[in-house]
């Protein structure tokens, strides 16, 4: 479970060059900070998550195990999760 200190806690976004051919890596946005564990929540109904990279903004990466992961989590792409 994610709380909304999660977001106030994390680190910049920074990618290596390694990440730029990595299509395990989704892009999440448009939430409000208070959304969080509800938002992951749901991610995680997608698959293992691998990794996150976020900012105190609305938006963060997501890095899940398999592309499969991905494609259920991309399914999700312009519905309402939260609210």
């Amino acid at each position: 479970v994610y709380y909304p200190e999660y977001i106030a806690n994390s680190k910049s976004i920074s990618f290596h060059e390694d990440d730029n051919d990595d299509t395990t890596w989704v892009r999440v946005f448009g939430y409000y900070p208070e959304d969080v564990s509800t938002l992951m929540e749901e991610l995680q109904r997608c698959g293992y998550i691998a990794n996150i990279r976020s900012t105190a903004s609305n938006f963060m990466f997501v890095q899940f195990y398999t592309q499969l992961e991905v494609e259920k989590a991309m399914a999700l792409n312009g519905s309402r999760v939260c609210g």
